[in-house]
């Protein structure tokens, strides 16, 4: 690809992301624009082919029952989250580490590229973790402490919280788009959201299994939360996170 069109390409890319993001201005434009939205209730979507649509047999197997528990819950208790909950939650992000030499991956990579970097901000909960901001590696299975978790109001308008209480942790995905762009161009960028999408789903199914509460936060000010995370001269991105609990 010649220099000119990967630029352009790149350029799209961060004009993307750009437009996406959220801070307090457009946040509040953001909610305005949710709080006007009225559903067209169309009768038959436009979709939708023409047809008899045939019928499928119901699935009622283990794996079938365990979606049908998932819920997005956004009613917390004030109970902390026990320290292996908190263990359990963050290795939904990364690989399964069963002795073995090379770990199982539990969520897919493009290219065996890290793009996803997992941050947790454990509000409320036992062991070593609480009360702390930090870092997971995914890889080694360890988390490293960045500093003391935001208080309550800070975390509010960071994640653009509007629930009575909050989570006890938030687990919070960033992007790192260098590698993954680097290989596979301007399409990488889908894979990246892949990939967050991938990990939010194992961390809500780990909820789900373990019969504690969570859901996918829509919002978040973006550049607030990367210089939370000490991320604010990187080239990182905020990609989205997941507020957990009981």
């Amino acid at each position: 690809m010649p220099v000119r069109s990967q630029l352009d390409h790149t350029i799209a890319l961060d004009d993307f992301w750009e437009a996406s993001s959220l801070d307090e201005q457009r946040a509040q434009a953001f909610a305005a624009r949710l709080l006007a939205y009225e559903d067209s209730g169309m009768a038959v979507h436009s979709f939708t082919p023409p047809g008899a649509p045939i019928a499928l047999r119901p699935v009622r197997d283990r794996l079938q029952r365990l979606f049908d528990r998932r819920r997005s819950q956004r009613e917390f208790d004030h109970r902390p989250l026990r320290r292996r909950d908190v263990e359990r939650i963050l290795a939904a992000t990364g690989p399964v580490h069963d002795g073995r030499r090379r770990p199982r991956r539990v969520v897919p990579e493009a290219g065996g590229i890290d793009t996803i970097h997992v941050y947790a901000v454990v509000r409320n909960a036992e062991g070593p973790l609480a009360g702390k901001t930090v870092r997971y590696d995914h890889r080694a299975h360890t988390a490293t402490i960045l500093r003391p978790v935001p208080d309550d109001a800070e975390l509010r308008n960071l994640f653009l919280f509007d629930i009575p209480t909050l989570p006890q942790m938030v687990i919070v995905f960033v992007v790192d788009l260098a590698g993954v762009v680097a290989r596979y161009g301007p399409r990488g960028g889908r894979f990246a959201l892949q990939q967050v999408g991938h990990a939010a789903q194992n961390v809500g199914l780990r909820l789900a299994t373990d019969r504690r509460k969570g859901y996918v936060l829509g919002g978040g000010l973006d550049a607030a939360i990367l210089h939370t995370l000490g991320l604010a001269h990187t080239e990182a991105r905020y990609g989205g996170a997941v507020a957990c609990g009981r």
